[in-house]
């Protein structure tokens, strides 16, 4: 008989950033993967999400030989340090709570990093102010394929969105329980929020707005052995 392994989806966009302190958009990965990391805000805010997360999961979390974390994050710095600041809190939070002989055997959850997690490219409104995001939006609800000004479409971040979801799920594990957060950016996540959601992807803004470092359930996925 196979065994049904269960795999929960959470969303983290990342904290606040110097790209938002200057209000401005980015998502040019030749300037992003180096630059616009956290302000020091967003650091904090990277850390508190991990505590929420530990107060909700803790029974989970400290169940580590059944239960898997895996944090996966767009290689942004924004991103990127946000992931490190939660994966890093999160195992402090873990290891202080076992017991000794239990804190020996923990193996610590670490991040990856992956491209189809970056930022929605947006094209010549790229470094320009974020009022024009509300443009762009508009324009995603008419045609959820527009490319408008170098945009790239909610199909085309849907697509790998979906890519990802479906790799992740079908990866090998032996634990009975996954727990898979993504670290990404606002459009990529709201984007993604619609698989879960059974919404065109044109219609992301018709969900609940996902603020800095908030994490968010998506969905779970049940995988076959």
């Amino acid at each position: 008989m196979e065994e049904s392994k269960k795999i929960i989806f959470f969303a983290l966009r990342h904290g606040d950033s110097e790209a938002m302190k200057e209000g401005v958009i980015a998502s040019n990965p030749t300037e992003c993967i180096e630059n616009y990391g956290l302000t020091q805000n967003g650091r904090k805010q990277a850390c508190n999400a991990a505590c929420h997360f530990f107060e909700q999961k803790k029974e989970d979390l400290l169940n580590h030989s059944a239960v898997c974390v895996r944090v996966i994050s767009s290689d942004f710095k924004r991103a990127a340090e946000t992931a490190a600041l939660f994966t890093e809190t999160l195992n402090d939070l873990i290891k202080k709570n076992l017991s000794k002989e239990s804190e020996e055997r923990y193996n610590p959850i670490n991040v990856t990093h992956d491209i189809l997690l970056r930022e929605r490219y947006f094209g010549e409104y790229d470094k320009t102010p974020i009022d024009n995001y509300q443009k762009i939006w508009t324009n995603d609800e008419m045609d959820e394929s527009q490319e408008i000004c170098g945009v790239e479409s909610c199909i085309h971040v849907a697509e790998r969105a979906r890519n990802l979801i479906n790799r992740c799920s079908k990866e090998a594990t032996s634990f009975e329980k996954q727990f898979v957060i993504f670290v990404s950016h606002g459009d990529t996540l709201q984007i993604m929020s619609t698989l879960f959601n059974s919404l065109s992807p044109g219609k992301h803004r018709h969900l609940p707005h996902l603020p800095t470092a908030e994490l968010r359930t998506l969905g779970e996925w049940a995988s076959k052995d």
